[in-house]
């Protein structure tokens, strides 16, 4: 069960985001930081694929959403991460100066946004220690086709949450709402081309559904119906 967004893709800034520290804090010059399993050294933007035209404003605003947590955490003294080792990410006054500067810029404005982690980031090259190869998890977000209607190849409806849906309590099972037990109650949010594809957003969490007009919207986690999970599929 889903809730729906606008949005647009974007992929390099979720490399940024995860390889970045502010330039004050490195430990040493020409090294970010380095513990027993990675070194992190400082790049610079133009090795980040896709930064000179990507949605960097979107990058901004998950920026000062963090801005949003930080105000309410320790005093000025505490370090930004009190449980790490080998790397020094500052104390919250380092990053609270950033967050106001940040808060300033106006929202959609990827130039804007693009100057700004400019001026106060560092890009980090992150390898295993010892060796230039490594191993990333990262966050895959699948991409469909779907649509508002229902019709043509549209068929398999993806449902917002039931009214009469309680957590941590039972609701219907994945056979019973195949079935239909949820149809025609409104609660339709956009149509996709298979079940297949439906079971992989679910499974994924969330994900960005193309229409048939170009545009797009991001259909996020909103709940589930606390039946065990099945290794069948129907």
């Amino acid at each position: 069960m889903a809730n729906a967004h606008s949005a647009c893709g974007f992929v390099a800034i979720g490399l940024f985001l995860a390889s970045c520290v502010v330039s004050p804090v490195a430990s040493e010059p020409g090294k970010v930081a380095e513990t027993a399993q990675i070194s992190l050294a400082p790049g610079n933007f133009a090795q980040l694929p896709g930064w000179s035209n990507d949605n960097i404003a979107q990058a901004l605003s998950a920026f000062v959403k963090s801005c949003d947590r930080l105000a309410k955490q320790a005093p000025d003294s505490a370090p930004l991460d009190a449980s790490a080792t080998g790397a020094n990410f500052g104390k919250m006054r380092d990053w609270r100066p950033l967050c106001h500067q940040a808060m300033t810029l106006r929202a959609g404005d990827d130039a804007a946004a693009r100057r700004f982690f400019e001026a106060n980031f560092v890009p980090a090259l992150v390898a295993s220690k010892g060796s230039s190869k490594g191993l990333f998890t990262g966050y895959w977000e699948v991409e469909l086709d779907g649509s508002r209607n229902q019709g043509g190849d549209y068929q398999t409806p993806v449902y917002g949450a039931p009214k009469d849906l309680v957590a941590s309590k039972p609701y219907l099972d994945r056979a019973a709402i195949e079935d239909g037990a949820l149809a025609d109650k409104g609660l339709e949010v956009l149509w996709l081309k298979s079940p297949d594809d439906l079971f992989v957003l679910q499974m994924q969490g969330s994900g960005r559904i193309r229409l048939p007009d170009g545009s797009a919207v991001r259909l996020v986690y909103a709940a589930n119906n606390n039946q065990p999970l099945s290794t069948s599929i129907r």
